[in-house]
């Protein structure tokens, strides 16, 4: 009799060895084996202690919504943080007088903060206005702030991609 628990205890050990060793080494997982008293077979737990892997072909999207939404939220709050996510110089759709396209330069450049960028309705110099973001090609970002009373556009900014981060990449402003 104690023989065959010897071989059932071995089977049992090769079994536990090629489930958690077996196909799933990319999975880490930890045994735990717990007994109530001496004479109790110990009972086996797996306790998966990582996020499963993701396949080769799964990467994420470093341009996606939420990943679009964090990088917003920096460049509202930190004046430092907005300044190194502008292309310089910045295209301007506002023209001179002479009627030619205005360029900003880092040293023209004004913060906006959560004042002027926000989703949603808000008081803006006395005007009730409202911020909205659209999503408007695979890797692009466009905000619009409208002034509710008539509906005119106040601000509209450009959001792409550049060398994997987010770049405000157009300003349009007051028009």
């Amino acid at each position: 009799m104690k023989g065959c628990l010897w071989i059932v205890a071995i089977l049992f050990s090769i079994f536990l060895a090629i489930y958690i060793f077996g196909d799933d080494m990319d999975e880490k997982k930890t045994v735990k084996a717990t007994t109530a008293n001496t004479q109790a077979k110990p009972t086996v737990a797996l306790v998966e202690t990582a996020a499963p892997a993701k396949k080769k072909d799964e990467k994420a999207d470093p341009f996606s919504i939420e990943n679009f939404s964090v990088f917003i939220q920096s460049f509202i709050t930190g004046p430092a943080y907005q300044l190194s996510h502008i292309k310089f110089p910045l295209k301007s759709k506002t023209k001179n007088l002479d009627g030619e396209w205005i360029f900003l330069e880092e040293v023209d450049w004004r913060y906006m903060g959560e004042n002027f960028i926000f989703q949603g309705k808000k008081d803006v110099d006395g005007y009730e206005c409202e911020g909205s973001f659209s999503k408007k090609k695979k890797g692009e970002y466009n905000y619009e702030l409208q002034r509710v009373s008539d509906s005119s556009i106040v601000l509209k900014m450009v959001f792409r991609p550049t060398n994997e981060v987010w770049m405000l990449t157009e300003i349009e402003e007051g028009f």
